[in-house]
């Protein structure tokens, strides 16, 4: 069985690679994989296995989603950080495209360093996390609870009767002139200031937005609706009446850049309480000798091999791309400062705000340091990878806890599914990039985006970026989320409008979640479908 599941892990470790790794540069969001590894995994140890509900089976599937669930994490602090270099050196980052050796080398290093670091500092944190305070880690439990349920091959099949159908329609539309790449809807019209945009559906990607509108409907629909109507009713006029010299494109990305920056001050004014509360936790560790003492006492050993080469690897890394050793030293206690954070909202809320806290580190480090535009990448990829992560391998030992798993099997096959993700990271990109074009309507990473252009402001018009700020300062007063109607006002208007028709079919079905098994397995073959796409 431990053959048979090593083998289903590097499967599905790459699976996972590969499904967020579009996803996260496609849209805004970045669904934990886990449930959807649950049901593959249920699927695979059920056709080969064969002692369904069995104690090998129950932990074959557990042993397998928990190691491979971390390349869906580490994907998706990728997707979000990494082509931040492209929107501020497009020209370096386009050289490294051109050397696919060294582009793939650089992404795997980088990935498995903040990975391990998460991930070790996930080790030191478990007992006081999982055992002292009792965390819940929603996602672990609910993996948990999808293993052991009685309708779990239920699910499994309409999970492989979801990824069926995407799979079929991909061949169909790919390969046959019966699905057209794009469906109109309405012409484009222009009233006055108003210009209605052309409405048409993208064939091509319409499985996988609808379904991820469907899943994330609760968060997205509404936001990103008033991100259309924003476009059209409020910026467009805006533009022409106020800031005719300034061109569309650039107005729109003032615009936005106001919003970004009015999110990143309210953020900031949080900081404070945020940290405070960290260093009264019982459990938080301080940069005393009581953490130090409690590390010598807790570990010996082969830990402290892991953590001498860990920091060899990353001195080494970041030394490497110019690092000074102080701005080496700050970024390595504040990325373990915030990762412990993300270990407390993960635990209590099931969700891990990695580009939140990304900028928490890096904007006081740019004032300090002067960081250039690699090293803003390095940094906010690091810090999404490391918190990512280690949340993720939380999860796992939540629910290895839960089913009474051995923690040592656990955390092997977790180390396998790091490994396999960081090695293949670098493929998937650069297949994705070269492909289908990074900033396209198709591969907009806009969350990469949103950073870089908070580090553009001063290129953008005043007034622009004021009228952005005080838009977003309604939007929050609102209760309305600034980043994703931000994403509708960016992402191609396609993109948008299936997501949000996705979000509100959601509101039309009785029982939701029960299809979600279906949805899941659609998003992730039609994810899938479009890398063998850009290959072929």
């Amino acid at each position: 069985m431990i053959l048979l599941a090593v083998f289903f892990t590097l499967l599905l470790s790459l699976f996972t690679t590969a499904v967020l790794s579009y996803i996260s540069m496609a849209v805004m969001i970045g669904p934990w994989i886990e449930p959807t590894v649950v049901l593959v995994a249920t699927l695979l140890f059920t056709l080969f296995l064969k002692k369904i509900y069995s104690k090998e089976h129950t932990t074959g599937i557990a042993l397998v989603t928990s190691g491979a669930s971390i390349g869906g994490i580490l994907a998706t602090a990728c997707g979000f950080s990494f082509p931040t270099l492209y929107f501020l050196e497009p020209e370096l980052f386009t050289s490294w495209l051109q050397a696919p050796a060294y582009f793939i080398a650089f992404m795997a290093t980088l990935s498995f360093i903040a990975g391990a670091f998460g991930f070790l500092l996930a080790d030191y944190f478990e007992h006081d996390l999982l055992i002292t305070q009792k965390m819940e880690f929603p996602v672990g439990q609910i993996v948990y609870g999808m293993i052991f349920a009685q309708n779990q091959i239920k699910k499994a099949v309409e999970l492989a009767i979801g990824s069926c159908v995407a799979l079929c329609y991909g061949i169909v539309q790919t390969f046959y002139t019966i699905i057209p790449k794009f469906w109109i809807i309405v012409q484009s019209h222009s009233f006055g200031f108003f210009t209605f945009p052309i409405l048409k559906l993208p064939m091509t990607e319409l499985p996988m937005l609808w379904s991820i509108g469907f899943i994330t409907g609760h968060v997205i629909a509404i936001p990103l609706l008033v991100g259309i109507f924003s476009k059209i009713f409020i910026m467009t006029p805006l533009h022409a009446y106020y800031f005719p010299h300034v061109s569309g494109e650039m107005f729109a990305l003032a615009f936005g850049g106001g919003m970004i920056v009015y999110g990143t001050l309210i953020g900031f004014l949080g900081l404070p309480a945020i940290f405070l509360n960290f260093f009264k936790t019982k459990s938080s560790f301080s940069l005393s000798t009581d953490f130090l003492k409690s590390f010598f006492q807790k570990h010996t050993g082969f830990v402290f091999i892991q953590w001498g080469v860990l920091f060899t690897l990353m001195i080494g890394f970041f030394s490497y791309c110019d690092f000074s050793c102080t701005s080496q030293l700050y970024l390595i206690v504040f990325s373990a400062l915030v990762t412990y954070q993300l270990f407390v909202i993960g635990g209590k809320m099931g969700i891990a705000p990695l580009g939140r806290f990304a900028t928490f580190v890096l904007v006081p480090g740019m004032l300090l340091f002067s960081f250039n535009a690699l090293q803003i990448m390095i940094v906010s990829t690091f810090i999404e990878i490391a918190g990512g992560v280690g949340v993720d391998v939380l999860f796992g030992r939540k629910t290895a806890l839960l089913a009474g798993i051995d923690r040592k099997k656990i955390i092997v096959f977790q180390w396998l599914g790091l490994c396999i993700s960081s090695l293949s990271v670098g493929v998937f990109f650069w297949v994705l990039i070269t492909k289908l074009g990074l900033g396209s309507g198709q591969l907009l990473a806009q969350k990469a985006l949103n950073r870089a252009m908070l580090f553009k402001v001063t290129s953008f018009d005043f007034f622009a970026l004021l009228a952005g700020a005080l838009y977003g300062a309604i939007l929050k007063d609102l209760k309305v989320n600034p980043m994703f109607v931000l994403g509708g006002i960016l992402m191609s208007l396609d993109y948008s409008l299936v997501l949000v028709l996705g979000g509100l079919s959601s509101y039309v079905v009785k029982d939701k979640e029960a299809c979600y098994p279906f949805w899941s397995g659609v998003f992730a073959a039609n994810s899938l479908w479009m890398i063998i796409r850009a290959l072929l």
